[in-house]
């Protein structure tokens, strides 16, 4: 008996060429696909751990804006007024001008939120710890002493532990002679350090009185996060001296007036009680976007991403500080 042999015909081979060309094609694509699902993810991680880092980070010295070590001196060279009497030029190379008893000032642009370096400065200035010591209720306590009852006693903290990488630039006033207390400034901004845009702060510790400069640190900034699209700062004006903010504006409508009911001039700068900041990150990696990302939306108004083109993920974050001062 003769057994016939049969192998696949040409038509069989084409099919079976062509299912499988098919798959592969699909497992393919579910392979980019996962890969570009996880190259998303992981993009949006970096950029979501930077933001909430450089968010809490902001809060931190933002609360400390118009502190004073000892809030209850009122007499002569330490009341307020007179802590926050020097108006310094460019305190922490801000680019501001201070007026007297101002504690906070900022300047914004509409055109600058546009840019690659938005120029939405911030600046702020508080009191550290003096001299003295706990026990001696002559000069201003120091900031790490809790007053229970009538006496003064180590708190165990301090102003300076835990310093963000802002305040940790200049030196603190630990042993300086009391009168001559420290004010330290903070300015936050944006600027093209070679790397992008990147979210910077500077330092400088003053003499109270006349602002004269102890430590600025080389005039040196501090790079805190890259990749920032902009950074968006309202202040939230006290207007009925209830210590709470009746409205939010940007700096150029914080307004000094001269009050018609009085004649009293009014600086509003010296009445602001809070920040609500907005800053705005992009993704390291271009074309990881779904669809292009043109714009986003800040306080209700819609502005353009700067380069729409490279496909960047983009995220807003914010949050609102209240001045313990």
């Amino acid at each position: 008996m003769k057994h016939q042999q049969h192998g696949f015909t040409l038509v069989e081979l084409l099919i079976t060429m062509v299912l499988s060309s098919l798959l592969i094609a699909s497992v393919s694509q579910i392979f980019l696909q996962s890969r570009k699902s996880f190259a998303k993810q992981q993009s949006l991680s970096a950029v979501v751990e930077d933001g909430r880092y450089a968010v809490e980070m902001m809060a931190q010295e933002f609360r400390r804006a118009g502190f004073l070590a000892n809030p209850r001196r009122t007499d002569a060279g330490f009341a307020k007024a007179n802590i926050f009497a020097a108006n310094p030029n460019n305190p922490a190379g801000s680019g501001i001008n201070f007026l007297s008893q101002e504690y906070i000032r900022g300047s914004f642009s509409a055109a600058g939120i546009d840019s690659p370096n938005d120029i939405n400065h911030v600046v702020f200035r508080y009191q550290l710890d003096p001299g003295g010591s706990c026990s001696d209720p002559v000069y201003i306590v120091k900031a790490e002493c809790l007053e229970v009852g009538n006496t003064w006693t180590p708190s165990g903290t301090d102003m300076d532990s835990g310093n963000s990488p802002c305040s940790a630039q200049v030196s603190d006033e630990n042993g300086v002679t009391p009168g001559s207390a420290y004010i330290k400034t903070i300015s936050f901004f944006v600027n093209d350090t070679g790397n992008g845009p990147t979210l910077s702060c500077q330092a400088e510790s003053q003499l109270k009185n006349n602002g004269t400069v102890i430590d600025n640190n080389g005039n040196n900034s501090m790079p805190l996060v890259s990749n920032v699209e902009a950074l968006y700062v309202l202040y939230g004006v006290d207007t009925d001296g209830n210590n709470s903010a009746n409205r939010y504006v940007n700096a150029s409508d914080v307004k000094i007036y001269v009050r018609p009911t009085d004649g009293v001039t009014i600086d509003e700068w010296t009445h602001v009680v809070s920040v609500r900041l907005y800053l705005v990150l992009m993704s390291n990696e271009k074309n990881v976007a779904t669809g292009s990302t043109s714009t986003y939306t800040i306080d209700g108004t819609t502005y353009n991403v700067l380069n729409p083109s490279d496909n960047r993920l983009y995220r807003v974050f914010t949050t609102t500080v209240a001045f313990r001062n």
